[in-house]
């Protein structure tokens, strides 16, 4: 079953958005790239792919980004 990252990109924006929370570059590149990614990735997989989509974060923030993710 094949999974629209559009899709649920923009439930977590509706989430942060319903929760009074930030769409930050940051939190929404952790979820670009969890929500586009083919395999399974570490915390440092994660940062390392924002980075490439030009938000630098750190794993505290990866942790955190992901912990709303859930």
């Amino acid at each position: 079953m094949k999974v629209d990252g559009g899709k649920l990109l923009e439930g977590f924006r509706q989430y942060l958005s319903d929760h009074s929370l930030p769409a930050t570059h940051q939190r929404l590149a952790v979820a670009e790239a969890v929500f586009f990614a083919a395999e399974h990735l570490s915390a440092e997989d994660v940062a390392r792919r924002a980075a490439k989509r030009g938000a630098p974060v750190g794993t505290a923030t990866v942790y955190r980004s992901l912990d709303l993710l859930v």
